[in-house]
């Protein structure tokens, strides 16, 4: 049998694939929120990465007034993925969590 990923590493390797695969989401402030450790035979590890990411909000300025003003801060939006990395430490799936 091949030797289980440590806990360190499948976390980084969580946080790495979904800055990969959300390149182009212009997702910010990625976080680690939970870890867990499957009990089943699997042993998968179960981590739930965090980010923000813009929220389209409604203008209440003007074009003009925006630009004149320079916009107004874009909201953001909290999200949640949850990565599962096999014991070897390959990526098996990526399913949304609910907030």
């Amino acid at each position: 049998m091949s030797e289980e990923i440590s806990m360190n590493e499948a976390v980084r390797r969580a946080i790495s694939t979904v800055k990969e695969l959300l390149a182009n989401d212009q997702i910010r402030n990625v976080a680690l929120e939970e870890i867990e450790k499957e009990s089943s035979a699997s042993r998968d590890w179960l981590i739930t990465v965090g980010y923000d990411t813009p929220r389209a909000v409604q203008k209440r300025l003007s074009p003009m007034s925006a630009l004149l003003l320079n916009g107004p801060e874009p909201e953001t939006e909290r999200k949640y993925k949850i990565m599962r990395i096999n014991s070897g430490g390959q990526f098996v799936s990526m399913k949304i969590r609910d907030a």
